[in-house]
């Protein structure tokens, strides 16, 4: 199957990918063409953003869409994302990260789905 990625400044990517491939996969074959990490994508089927392990052309069949649209994260955010990601145990990572990480709820919200207690380590405005 084609697939087209467009950015917001208007730059296309394509390439053939299985039928297979899962959202991961075209992150990776993004990396490939563009230089962007995979960590730093967010890559978006209409206004939704799939999990890197779901299956392209479902994702794109459910949201009745035929590209998908790419915004890169700020290389920052990235790196903490990956680190909690990785992290058995991201709260006592957060508790020492800077303050403008601990307040990013790109960042806090995945570690909550994990450690719900982790509340109380973050801003109220979350």
């Amino acid at each position: 199957m084609k697939v087209t990625i467009y950015g917001i400044g208007g730059t296309c990517w394509q390439f053939d990918a299985e039928e297979s491939a899962t959202v991961g996969d075209a992150k990776a074959s993004l990396e490939e063409l563009s230089g962007v990490a995979v960590r730093e994508q967010r890559l978006f089927a209409d206004l939704l953003e799939p999990d890197d392990s779901e299956v392209l052309a479902e994702v794109l069949a459910l949201d009745d869409v035929d590209f998908l649209s790419y915004v890169r994260r700020d290389p920052e955010e990235a790196r903490w994302l990956e680190k909690v990601g990785n992290s058995p145990f991201p709260q006592d990572l957060l508790r020492s990260a800077p303050e403008d990480i601990r307040n990013n709820a790109n960042v806090v919200v995945p570690v909550l789905r994990r450690h719900g207690y982790s509340l109380k380590l973050f801003s109220a405005e979350l």
